[in-house]
This record gives structure tokens, C-alpha cells and sequence, in this order.
């Protein structure tokens, strides 16, 4: 069943993000495995000299910025290996949607000219990307997470269990 589930998503998810971002699979390869599914990218594009946001310009009293909110995908995973009680229908649907498909948020890279000096998806986990960012850069790095950072359904899970922010 996973499987076919699998098969069914991965090409409809690579369409949609094709026609979103305007972009082209130029190729590529599945094969069967007995042990974990395993995908790779390889993602080719031009930024202008002088332009790109890496993660080794971070500067001492720089503020820290996220978009959108964290956890809901690795609150989705955990729901769909059965780890967590699942909440609310809508909380439990909309966190396991973050999980099978990841958004990019593109669209907000061209705000950040002369802004920010450092960027990084924080697709891993808040804490592992941010310390990417200080071990580049030279730089500690000390933040709290406020609950603006958590989705509503997230706030839910987090209110069950503190440990859902370590």
C-alpha cells in the first residue's frame, strides 16, 4: 500500500512544483529497494555576483528571521508512524499535509536584497539549520521560540508535550 501511495504522490507532487516554480525535470531514476526509500536532487540555477545568501555571512546582534511556521512537518511525520495521539481532525490533517508536501517559500527571496545577511531552509530542525549558521559564520547564536513560530495546530501538540520543542 505504501508503495502504491508513493507512486501515485511523487509524480503528482513533481508536477505541481514544475508548474509553481516554473522549473523542468530534465530526468532522473526510481528503483525498488528492501530498505529505506531513498530519493536525491540535483537543482540547477543562477544568482547574480554579489547576491547569494549563504549561510557564513551572519554577523554578531544580527536578528533572526523565519518564515512561515516550524515543526508541522515532523509533527505530520510523527502523527503518520503513529507516535502522537492525533488531534483534531483539521490539526491532524493539516500537519501530515505539511509533511507530504513541503512548500517552498520562494517568493519571499527577492524582499531580502540589503536585508539579510545569511539564509537557510530550516527543513531539518530550527536548531540543527541555526547552528550551521553560527559554526559558518563564527558566530553563537541564542534564540527562544516564541509560539508565533508554531502553527495553531502545532500549539496544540506542543501544549500536550513540552518535549515537542527539544
Amino acid at each position: 500500500m505504501a508503495h502504491l501511495a508513493l507512486a501515485t504522490m511523487l509524480p503528482r507532487g513533481l508536477a505541481h512544483a514544475q508548474k509553481e516554480y516554473s522549473v523542468t525535470l530534465i530526468g532522473g531514476d526510481t528503483v525498488a529497494t528492501p530498505g529505506p526509500l531513498t530519493l536525491s536532487l540535483t537543482a540547477f540555477g543562477e544568482v547574480e555576483i554579489g547576491q547569494a545568501l549563504t549561510r557564513r555571512d551572519t554577523r554578531v546582534n544580527n536578528d533572526i528571521y523565519v518564515s512561515g511556521t516550524i515543526g508541522d512537518a515532523a509533527l505530520g511525520l510523527k502523527v503518520r508512524k503513529g507516535e502522537l495521539t492525533p488531534g483534531k481532525n483539521e490539526d491532524t490533517e493539516f500537519l501530515i499535509d505539511c509533511y507530504q508536501c513541503a512548500r517552498s517559500r520562494t517568493a519571499i527571496w527577492s524582499s531580502l536584497g540589503g536585508i539579510a545577511s545569511a539564509a537557510i531552509d530550516t527543513s531539518d530542525e530550527l536548531a540543527q539549520d541555526l547552528d550551521h549558521i553560527a559554526r559558518q559564520s563564527g558566530v553563537e547564536i541564542e534564540m527562544s521560540i516564541p509560539n508565533a513560530l508554531l502553527s495553531a495546530a502545532a500549539i496544540v501538540y506542543v501544549q500536550a508535550d513540552d518535549v515537542m520543542l527539544e
